[in-house]
């Protein structure tokens, strides 16, 4: 029997109709600061609202936590804990400018554009520089030992 949430797939539906901000799914390192501990999790994902991390000793569902990423600290409490991974809510939402500056994400448009040249060097002798030509015949002769063998 397929999953609800399949079938919402399957149906077009988003997996998560609950959710009224976008999750940016990321890599990025951060911690968990407890009344008594300070953990080192992977944040695996990111919203206004909630995030996803991942780490060892994980406090259980309901505790209350400071998720603390660079200048980003945002109380939060953990919804679910499975296994290594834990599901945070917000006590209070972060800006989407805050969001965006812990993600690097910026918008397709104003991304840089780099032209990659596609181009295979070629080793033939007649589309080599003069200076091309020295530095390979000084790198073909031999030293040390190996002068002394030839």
């Amino acid at each position: 029997m397929a999953g609800q949430g399949i079938l919402r797939l399957v149906a077009g539906e988003p997996e998560y109709p609950e959710r009224k901000h976008r999750r940016f799914r990321v890599l990025l390192s951060a911690s968990l600061i407890t009344t008594t501990d300070e953990i080192v999790v992977k944040l695996r994902d990111l919203s206004c609202t909630g995030a996803m991390v991942e780490g060892m000793r994980l406090p259980p569902a309901g505790t209350d936590v400071i998720l603390k990423r660079g200048g980003l600290e945002v109380f939060a409490t953990l919804a679910w804990v499975q296994g290594r991974r834990a599901g945070l809510t917000f006590e209070e939402a972060i800006s989407e400018t805050e969001l965006m500056s812990q993600i690097h994400q910026m918008p397709l448009e104003s991304a840089p554009t780099v032209e990659i040249e596609k181009r295979r060097p070629s080793f033939r002798g007649g589309q080599l520089s003069d200076e091309d030509r020295q530095l390979a015949a000084e790198w073909a002769n031999p030293v040390g030992r190996q002068a002394y063998r030839d």
